[in-house]
């Protein structure tokens, strides 16, 4: 196999984006460091993937990284190039460069290998299908029942949902965190000296001001009305680029800490 910068600039296009070529990167060193690591020939060849050779190839390079951690920025050892940084590899992203090498193989090494014959350039061998599915959830497990100190993230912020399912929480304890936990942690604590209350009320606010990635949710507390068809306030908000507006009818909740009426009293 060709050198990790060699495997990436094999399959550089003029006009692809910079996030598109640091994966392709990261995928031709992710599995220049395996192959070194599993004693592979540096410089793949077809004969080495043949026939059902390359789902086997696939099918053991898979089991090989989802049974460990492999850290968001690692070296030619699959170790962290900074050991303080304890960030590892998501299963969506190690089946993104799985698949770009799979991509590699099939331009560069055995374009004409049988698994790809009368295949869109976008379509994927059949097993490779099933294989994602069972490699994602081999990672899942292991990620579920890892006790060491590495971090399973995408992103060093974490979104703050509004009620997980805690009971399928495991050994995973970012799940145990929600904002509904939150807000009664805020209600169980509030006090007349506090402002526990009105904290719990800015959050939901905060959540209820968020519309599309990127952009809040603008109103104008002039055109809030009771509409009598429907037998709630209506608090309608609009787009800031396009303008549009949008109706947004009140009605209660099932949990007093996401009750509009009970954060607007707040």
């Amino acid at each position: 196999m060709a050198s990790s910068n060699n495997m990436a600039a094999a399959t550089r296009r003029l006009g692809r984006a910079e996030s598109t070529l640091y994966h392709d990167t990261a995928a031709a060193k992710l599995f220049s460091a395996y192959r070194r690591i599993k004693h592979l020939p540096e410089v793949m060849s077809p004969d080495e993937i043949e026939g059902e050779k390359l789902q086997e190839y696939v099918l053991t390079a898979g089991n090989y990284f989802a049974n460990r951690c492999i850290a968001r920025y690692f070296n030619g050892d699959l170790e962290p190039s900074n050991p303080e940084n304890l960030h590892c590899l998501m299963p969506g992203t190690l089946v993104g460069y799985i698949g770009k090498h799979l991509l590699y193989i099939r331009t560069e090494v055995a374009p004409n290998h049988p698994d790809f014959r009368n295949r869109s350039k976008d379509d994927y061998p059949t097993w490779y299908t099933s294989f994602r599915s069972e490699f994602e959830n081999a990672c899942n497990r292991f990620q579920l029942n890892h006790n060491g100190d590495e971090i399973f993230s995408g992103h060093d912020t974490q979104p703050l949902y509004r009620s997980n399912d805690n009971g399928k929480a495991g050994n995973f304890p970012h799940a145990m965190c929600d904002l509904k936990r939150v807000m009664i942690s805020l209600y169980k604590h509030a006090t007349r000296q506090n402002q526990k209350m009105e904290q719990a009320a800015w959050i939901c606010d905060t959540v209820d001001a968020v519309g599309r990635p990127g952009e809040c949710k603008f109103g104008n507390f002039s055109e809030w009305y009771f509409d009598w068809l429907l037998n709630c306030p209506n608090t309608p908000w609009s787009e800031s680029k396009t303008l549009k507006k949008y109706g947004m009818c009140r009605i209660c909740d099932d949990f007093f800490g996401f009750d509009w009426f009970c954060n607007m009293a707040s």
